[in-house]
Parts: structure tokens; C-alpha cells; sequence
């Protein structure tokens, strides 16, 4: 999924996903920085602390088609930056979906259209994966959208995080591995 223009990114879409580049650390630093996003993830860091996990988390990403993909969430009307959300290979066997969105973009439809809009590509993709999801234990509105997506809760990992996975998993995250090595 090396782009936007691989993604699904319709007219009619709540979001449009922008492949990461180092050019996107600023506005990952403000994420990190910002009290609603990071509000279950240990609270907002420093600024020093949040352009180095800025940079670390861009730095991770890979070429498209290998490894690590990571996206910058976009609202397509007025064309900001709201979030970054990844695809992640666990093992040789997993994809996990990571997703931050900004404070002020949560409760809004948002996550829903991103988390769908990453689904539906890796189904397009060809075979190997399961795709999972994890989130801190207090964030209820992940842990609804998750099940309201009908991802299926297979409980807490040893780190304390709640994990799902697609029950569709067969057929998708075979596809998520294929798209991302």
C-alpha cells in the first residue's frame, strides 16, 4: 500500500491516508504532545520527548510494500493532518493496526472510516496474515469501534493491552501480508 492513491480515498470518504514521511514530524510531534490523543497511552510528552518519538516512529516506517506502513490521516475537506494510523508485522504471522487520532477528531466518525479504510485495502491484497488491533484497557470508544466493526476481543496481552482480532482474518490479513512483506 505504498500511497494515497492505492488506498480506498473515494470522494465520499471521512478520510484520506497519505503515506508518512519525515516531512509529517511536526505534526506527529503535536500528536504526541496532545492531551486527547495520548490521554491512554501515558498522557501528552514534552516537547523534547515527542519530536524524538516523532522521529523514531517516521524513521520505522518502511517502502511501500515492505514492512511497517504508516499513513497520515487527512479530513478531506479542509485537507489537515489529524492522525497516523500503521499497519505493523507481529511475528510472521500477524499484522497489527495502530491508529492516533487528535484529540479534537475523536467521537467524530473519523477512527470508523479509518480503520475501515484500511481493512478494505488489505482485503484487496493477496494472502498470509491475521489482522489484529490493540488499546489501552481504560479506552472504551476504541474498545466500541473495534466491536462495533466486528472485530472479536481475545483478551489482554502481557503488557496490560486489549486485544482483538478481525474475525475475517483469513481472508484479510492474508492480504495485509502480502501488501506489506
Amino acid at each position: 500500500m505504498p500511497d494515497e492513491t492505492t488506498l480506498p480515498n473515494s470522494p465520499r470518504s471521512r478520510v484520506r491516508l497519505l503515506s508518512a514521511r519525515a516531512a509529517h514530524a511536526g505534526f506527529v510531534c503535536r500528536l504526541y504532545r496532545d492531551a486527547g490523543t495520548m490521554q491512554h497511552l501515558g498522557g501528552p510528552r514534552d516537547r523534547q520527548d515527542a519530536a524524538e518519538l516523532a522521529r523514531r516512529t517516521l524513521s520505522g516506517a518502511s517502502p511501500p510494500g515492505r514492512g511497517q506502513q504508516l499513513w497520515i490521516i487527512q479530513d478531506p475537506a479542509t485537507g489537515s493532518p489529524i492522525g497516523l494510523a500503521g499497519l505493523t508485522p507481529k511475528g510472521t504471522a500477524t499484522i497489527e493496526l495502530g491508529l492516533l487520532l487528535s484529540g479534537e477528531h475523536q467521537g467524530q466518525g473519523y477512527g470508523r472510516a479509518t480503520v475501515v479504510a484500511l481493512r478494505t485495502a488489505a482485503a484487496g491484497r493477496a494472502p498470509a496474515r491475521r489482522l489484529v488491533a490493540r488499546h489501552a484497557p481504560g479506552n472504551a470508544a476504541m474498545a466500541r469501534l473495534l466491536a462495533s466493526l466486528g472485530f472479536e476481543r481475545i483478551g489482554t496481552d502481557r503488557d496490560g493491552y486489549v486485544s482483538w482480532r478481525n474475525p475475517d482474518s483469513a481472508r484479510t490479513t492474508d492480504a495485509v501480508s502480502a501488501a506489506i512483506g
